[in-house]
């Protein structure tokens, strides 16, 4: 499992490993508990048998410290013998805190997690560690256990957001409702600084002139090593209509080889060419529709742990940072120094 993986994974969904190399804390706390969210305990020991689990298992650590380079600093390992940074702790415990977000909004949405889902969970999981069954087998069978329940339940909640309707009635609607999006305009310009001069050069291409011509003698953009676009006869090259933002209004009702009325912008007045205007048919863009509207829907699970913890109830014990709730860095804040013996308990399946 390489934490520093695609935000596509469920599993590691939170973790970012950073660097500061410093001892791990481990038993003997003086409070029962590492974490509270909601009133519900995420207690010392299992944090600590999670601790331990990764500290038992060398090659998953030498999977995180490769995935850094050669990142100054950057390691899972701490600066004694048998210890963790307690920056990878922090986001150890942080990704705890989110599963049990996720395992009480499971339980809230009397959500179900099929054996289909633990299989799912299973191939998930060894896929984030490249798909090296000799990493995962190192890990303890009840520390793998906890990591199937937990990206099951984190796929699940996934799901019961991204189930968003892709039917042919949600694909037209997002149609109708984003025409803009599938219609690509091309245009020329020329850029004057003043109106008159601007509306003189509309009625002269009305008229009959050639508007890459003129653009080519009266734009004022001309400048730079290749000419601006007054070299290209204007030519300002095609996007989407709904990127054209203030620009989309004076051009929206042209036909290919129509100009616009003058337009106002910091550079000057603007006359327009419409040379080109496509639209993609229903049926050519329900493809990319279809992967729009998933998309979109996937972005559910990430908001959901966002505002909770913001919203939730959440204590971190002291030893292991401070649990910021706003601010643009929210999260768990690991502390600077953390003077404190590794955990003891057995690392062995």
């Amino acid at each position: 499992m390489n934490p520093t993986g695609s935000a596509k994974k469920p599993l590691v969904l939170l973790v970012s490993l950073l660097a500061a190399a410093v001892l791990l804390a481990g038993c003997g706390s003086l409070t029962s508990y590492a974490a509270k969210v909601n009133g519900r305990r995420i207690t010392q020991n299992e944090l600590d048998r999670e601790l331990n689990a990764v500290l038992g298992n060398k090659a998953y650590l030498d999977q995180i410290d490769q995935s850094f380079g050669s990142q100054a600093q950057a390691s899972a390992r701490g600066a004694g013998e048998g210890t963790l940074n307690s920056v990878f702790v922090a986001r150890l415990l942080e990704r705890r805190i989110a599963f049990e977000l996720v395992h009480q909004e499971v339980k809230k949405k009397d959500l179900e997690v099929t054996p289909k889902d633990l299989e799912a969970a299973k191939a998930e999981i060894l896929a984030s560690f490249d798909n090296d069954q000799r990493i995962l087998n190192a890990f303890p069978q009840s520390y793998r256990d906890e990591l199937v329940r937990f990206t099951a339940e984190v796929s699940v909640l996934e799901r019961s957001f991204t189930e968003a309707p892709t039917d042919d009635a949600a694909v037209k609607a997002f149609y109708e409702a984003n025409k803009g999006t599938f219609e690509t305009v091309c245009l020329r310009g020329i850029i004057v600084p003043e109106r008159p001069q601007a509306e003189r050069l509309k009625a002269r291409v009305v008229g009959g002139a050639d508007f890459a011509a003129l653009a080519k003698t009266e734009s004022k953009d001309n400048q730079g090593p290749d000419g601006g676009t007054a070299a290209k006869g204007g030519d300002l090259g095609c996007a989407a209509r709904s990127a054209l933002g203030e620009f989309d209004a004076p051009t929206s009702g042209l036909k290919p080889g129509q100009v616009s009325d003058p337009v106002q912008t910091p550079a000057g007045f603007v006359v327009f060419q419409l040379t080109d205007r496509k639209v993609k048919s229903l049926e050519e863009a329900v493809p990319e529709i279809r992967q729009r509207l998933e998309q979109q829907s996937t972005e559910g699970l990430r908001t959901f742990v966002n505002e909770s913890f913001v919203k939730a109830k959440i204590t971190v014990n002291p030893r292991y940072g401070e649990f910021v709730q706003s601010g643009p860095e929210v999260g768990l804040k690991a502390p600077t120094e953390v003077n404190a013996t590794p955990p003891a308990q057995s690392v062995g399946p």
